[in-house]
């Protein structure tokens, strides 16, 4: 996944990954540094549970979505992200329940929290 910068001042901020960059060009291409967003640990979690994305369901976009957003983001859209499971849901004539929706997303959010921690704390340790 690419890199996404924001300016602030001297400094290039990805929105993603903790990554900082010391440039005066408004270009920079950069590779992520390694962590995992909302949207993987919970199509992992919906996996291990025996859901798995079929053709023309729109999970991989939905998942890469929320990668992006990041955790916090996805806190904030938790209500959009429970009516995605409930859609995928019906259309597959399966049972939901929000309220378990809901702690799966609030898992895999903790879960990226967790994973972004980590990254941080490598980074700083170099």
């Amino acid at each position: 996944m690419q890199c996404s910068f924001e300016r602030d001042g001297e400094v290039l901020r990805c929105k993603r990954c903790p990554r900082e960059i010391r440039t005066q060009s408004s270009i920079c291409l950069a590779t992520c540094q390694s962590f995992t967003g909302a949207g993987t640990y919970l199509k992992k979690a919906l996996a291990w549970m025996g859901f798995r994305p079929v053709p023309g369901c729109k999970c991989y976009r939905h998942a890469a979505v929320m990668d992006e957003w990041g955790p916090d983001q996805c806190e904030a859209h938790l209500q959009e992200i429970t009516g995605w499971l409930q859609h995928e849901a019906e259309i597959r004539g399966l049972p939901f329940s929000a309220t378990m929706a809901t702690a799966l997303i609030k898992l895999s959010i903790y879960r990226s929290r967790k994973s972004i921690q980590s990254v941080l704390a490598r980074t700083q340790g170099e």
